[in-house]
């Protein structure tokens, strides 16, 4: 029976290989041609393919690393509990499910190195032979064998070789990626469905619509696509409810991630553009995106990549810098110029001969093609009109020409179709036919000549990932799942990392583990992840081993994982990894795992934390909440409190963080002329509260003379509280710790100069205002960073206040940042505001480290490309202010008594990231503490009822944030039982369901009967 077995088992197999040969025999034998595009792909793969290594950089996505964890993360993808401190999707997770399915089937045959590359290979592969099968099944259905086949092929090989094509594959993302594979596949079927109304061109759009999912990993691509599809279908429409049909079963197969976008949109889209990677980056991407958005770039299909740096070998180069090379070259040129000028000849044809599928891709031409050209007027300034109503479009579409060049670059593969097919209409016989399709791959094959030599997919995007991060993630694999990890060192606010061993990119080792990870690359998507960088690096760059301890407990930290790989291009001392291990060598911290050089310290943590949850008791409050901040003294003072008004401690200078906008400011600043006032306005409740000033035993304010050191005043605030006000004065103090900067003239900034030395044009000119003078920074496709001011002896243990007085005329506005001599990095760095009358700023630059002396104030003027840049400065002063007694001084109740706080774990089940059920050993009262990040999307409810709490449970009302980031519940008395839900997990479900129903629905035979 065995050997039976045996043999019907190799029988069956045999038989399926036999099959699908004969159907592969039949398909090439009947279209010769995608042999051809096959050859072409298969020489691209292995051309740039590097054996033992992995496909990673830049925007990497590794799945792979775990598919079973990924699959988890997928599946329940609406709180994205790994990224830090929690936080509601805004990347569309939720769409990779077929491609974890899909590595899931490659990880049985194929290494864990190559599935990303074979992934974007077959990408490569279905796409051209996508193009290939629409070309000659629908456009050209009718024409003769031989001039049909031509002209399929070049518009196949055409959108395989370009330079289009090039960037989207040279840093490989998997969602560009997709929509490149299916997208002529899609278009094809749809319109048979359109044309035919067979019922199976409707089951195999919605079998490709599911495969092609990932495309819609940024949502924003997805939307363009879907524009795409609908103007497609509805050009020359015959048939409405065929329309529809196509149209629904696509907006139902997507609706498991587009339901929880649309949730996103509605509640949480202005939280993307308030993070301060975003703030500092998107104009500046949308800025190199436009200066190459022209006529002569588009004809070309180049974007931006081709203005791009990568850092290499220790110093930044252009990413594509042999392509550029390789582009200039004369025989290069022409040969470009020459396929240019098919695809226009293309295109003239298919409206001169009122070609059907010309018409139909016309309107999606000029939806799409005006994106790739809008560097020109008046597409300019409409362009500029949607970034500033729109705030989705704004950060969605700050690199236009990656959501819209694919569906260009498939309209010009189809007018270079046209020109080979009105070329080929001059040729009578078949040779010279044949010899026109091979000119046609000898042209594209010199025009990407680089790629097939290898340089198609970035080297530096094949690496071999050092084992140590592999034992890393195998570490973390036997320990508490359920924790939380922090990396360092942290010299930056950019999630952008860079390697030794080569690797730049938003990281990629949490793809492997199943902890929460604080990196930088999660705090463009959360407020709180973003607080917790300013507190640590606050904490770490004034060395102050109390504080940084006690932000780890605040956000409950429990490993530190210190990785020496880690560089820093613009300077290696910022990454401060001396000082870090000393502040490591206390009993807080133990070394408990080292692999290579990365190192993994376990925690000490104050607050007992059982799978994220805690129960409180007696907890003070503290306010007023803050959004942004660095140095929270409410939680230094009280630790654990409750961030609602009560009847404990009012912080009137709680936030004097100004690493944002001037928008962002939580104080206000009066400038007296010879002293400045702060002013903060108390609640009427607390009008007969008691202000506490703090002993710091430190002195803040001082006069010292510069040329006399040994003279000096100790100078004592004004402080008064009226019972409405609490106002704090303090003298403009010159001498060693202040200076009013004369812009006119200073000498060091006197001469306009270029630290963009490669190219561009800079000028300063001293202008006339009606109350004195100014200074006017001119700069063209260059950084005017000529105003910069060195002040050596500042002493770091005092803070600053700084004052800027400036006016934004043309342009984006000055770039304003603080340079600490000591650490070589920005202790501040943010945007003037781009009003376009003067206006003045104050910046706090707050105590740092007791040993450090210096600062540099750096005003740089940017432009990128050919929109020029004009600001100027009237005023530049910095003067040393009482820091800590500000940030330290608070109101209480006259006889406050706090009883002692309790702090206990609870027996916790936590499975999936949307669901926590909770159990009291007694009935108890308190505040359950969650330690995710605030949101209202979280419930609890009385009761173990897991997902059916909502029906079943009774909601416990008191929603509360806990130390201004994590979420609480007031719990009712005798509590027993709680169950905790992320409710917007649920249109996740709901999309689950109406996708399974419809694809059943498809399959059901009288549905199938109505769509026929």
């Amino acid at each position: 029976m065995e050997i039976y077995h045996k043999t019907w088992y190799y029988e069956l197999l045999i038989g399926m290989l036999n099959n699908i040969k004969r159907k592969i025999n039949r398909t090439f034998t009947s279209n010769p041609s995608a042999f051809v595009i096959v050859l072409f792909v298969l020489i691209l793969s292995v051309s740039n393919f590097t054996p033992g290594t992995y496909l990673t950089g830049w925007d990497t996505l590794h799945p792979e690393f775990d598919l079973l964890l990924n699959l988890k993360r997928v599946f329940y993808g609406v709180w994205r509990e790994e990224q830090g401190l929690g936080a509601l999707a805004v990347h569309a997770h939720m769409s990779e499910l077929p491609r974890i399915i899909f590595y899931g089937i490659t990880s049985l045959f194929a290494p864990e190195n190559l599935q990303r590359y074979l992934y974007f290979f077959l990408a490569l592969l279905v796409g051209p032979l996508g193009v290939y099968f629409f070309l000659k099944e629908l456009v050209y259905a009718s024409a003769s064998n031989v001039k049909k086949e031509v002209a399929s092929f070049a518009g196949g090989l055409f959108y395989l070789l370009n330079l289009g094509t090039l960037q989207h594959f040279f840093f490989p993302f998997e969602m560009f990626a997709a929509l490149y594979a299916f997208l002529p596949w899609l278009l094809l079927l749809a319109a048979k469905y359109l044309h035919q109304g067979f019922w199976k061109h409707l089951v195999w759009f919605a079998g490709l619509t599911i495969l092609a999912l990932p495309m819609a990993y940024a949502a924003t691509l997805w939307y363009v696509y879907f524009a795409v599809l609908a103007v497609y279908c509805l050009t020359k429409v015959t048939n409405l409810r065929r329309v529809s049909l196509i149209l629904g079963t696509t907006l139902i197969l997507n609706s498991y991630w587009l339901l929880p976008q649309a949730y996103l949109v509605a509640t949480s889209s202005g939280q993307v553009s308030e993070a301060k990677i975003n703030q500092m980056f998107s104009d500046k991407a949308f800025a190199h995106d436009k200066d190459y958005a022209t006529l002569d770039n588009a004809v070309f299909l180049k974007g931006f990549l081709f203005d791009w740096q990568k850092f290499t070998k220790g110093n930044y180069k252009d990413a594509l810098e042999d392509w550029k090379k390789h582009a200039d070259n004369f025989f290069v040129f022409e040969t470009g110029l020459v396929i240019s000028l098919i695809v226009l000849t293309g295109f003239i044809f298919s409206l001169r001969h009122r070609n059907n599928f010309g018409y139909k891709l016309l309107p999606v031409f000029i939806l799409t093609f005006p994106f790739l050209i809008y560097g020109h007027e008046p597409l300019s300034s409409a362009v500029n009109f949607l970034r500033d109503t729109i705030p989705l479009f704004r950060e969605g579409y700050r690199f236009p020409w990656t959501k819209f060049s694919l569906i260009v670059i498939f309209c010009f593969a189809f007018y270079f179709s046209q020109g080979v097919f009105w070329i080929s209409g001059f040729l009578q016989s078949t040779v010279k036919k044949l010899v026109l399709a091979a000119l046609v791959s000898l042209i594209l094959a010199v025009w990407m000549w680089p790629a097939i030599g290898g340089n198609f997919i970035s080297r530096q995007m094949r690496l071999t990932i050092p084992q140590e991060y592999f034992q890393l993630q195998n570490w973390f694999e036997n320990q508490p799942q359920n924790t939380r990890l922090a990396v360092f060192p942290i010299p930056t606010f950019f999630g952008w990392e860079y390697y030794q061993w080569g690797f730049e990119g938003a990281g990629f080792a949490w793809f492997g583990m199943e902890q929460s990870v604080l990196t930088r690359d999660f705090d463009r998507w959360s407020s709180f992840n973003e607080n917790y960088y300013w507190e640590a690096s606050y904490a770490l760059y004034t060395k102050n081993n109390q504080l940084f301890e006690k932000v780890l407990d605040k956000y409950q930290v429990n490993w530190l994982v210190v990785d020496e790989n880690i560089i820093n291009p613009p300077s290696s001392k910022a990454l401060y990894l001396d000082e870090l291990k000393n502040m490591l060598s206390t009993e807080k911290f133990t070394l408990e795992g080292e692999f290579g050089k990365v190192k993994v310290y376990k925690v000490g943590l104050q607050t007992p934390v059982s799978n994220y949850v805690f129960l409180a008791n007696n907890l003070p409050s503290v306010v007023p909440e803050t959004k942004w901040n660095n140095n929270d003294r409410g939680y230094l003072d009280n630790g654990n409190y409750l961030s609602i008004t009560g009847d404990s401690f009012y912080y009137p200078f709680r936030s004097l963080f100004t690493n944002k906008t001037q928008e962002d400011l939580e104080f206000t600043v009066e400038d007296l002329g010879d002293s400045y006032l702060f002013r903060k306005t108390v609640p009427t409740a607390m009008s007969d509260w008691k202000l506490a000033l703090p002993d710091l035993g430190l002195i803040e304010l001082v006069w010292i003379d510069p040329n006399n050191m040994t003279k000096s005043q100790v100078i004592v605030p004004d402080i008064t509280f009226n019972g409405r006000e609490v106002l704090v004065k303090f003298p403009k103090i010159a001498g060693l710790f202040g200076y009013e900067i004369n812009l006119v003239t200073d000498k060091a900034s006197k001469r306009a100069k270029n630290c963009n030395t490669a190219r561009g044009l800079v000028k300063n000119q001293i202008i006339k205002e009606e109350d004195g003078l100014a200074k006017r920074l001119i700069a063209k496709d260059a950084n005017n960073c000529s105003a910069a001011y060195y002040l050596e002896k500042l002493p770091h243990g005092t803070g600053y206040l700084v004052g800027v007085e400036s006016r934004n005329v043309k342009g984006k506005s000055l770039m304003f940042w603080i340079e600490n001599s000591n650490t070589r990095k920005s202790d501040l760095e943010t945007y003037l505001p781009d009003k376009k009358g003067w206006q003045t700023s104050y910046f706090v630059q707050p105590p740092m480290e007791k040993d450090g002396a210096g600062y540099a104030l750096h005003f740089d003027n940017i432009s990128i490309g050919a929109d020029q840049t004009i600001n100027d400065l009237r005023k530049v002063s910095i003067y040393s202010f009482p820091y800590k007694l500000l940030t330290s001084m608070y109101l209480h109740p006259k006889d406050l008594v706090l009883p002692q706080q309790e702090i206990s774990t609870v027996e916790t089940e936590h499975k999936t990231p949307d669901m926590y059920r909770v159990t009291l050993a007694t009935p108890s009262t308190g505040t359950l503490v969650l330690s995710q990040a605030y949101h209202d999307g979280w419930k609890a409810y009385e009761g173990d009822f897991q997902y059916l709490a909502p029906i079943l449970g009774r909601e416990i009302k008191e929603h509360v944030k806990v130390n201004n980031w994590e979420n609480g519940w007031q719990l009712p008395d005798n509590t027993t039982k709680v169950t905790i839900l992320f409710l917007p997990q649920y249109l996740q479900f709901l999309g689950y369901f109406l996708a399974i129903g419809s694809i059943i629905a498809l399959l059901v035979p009288s549905v199938r009967r109505r769509l026929t």
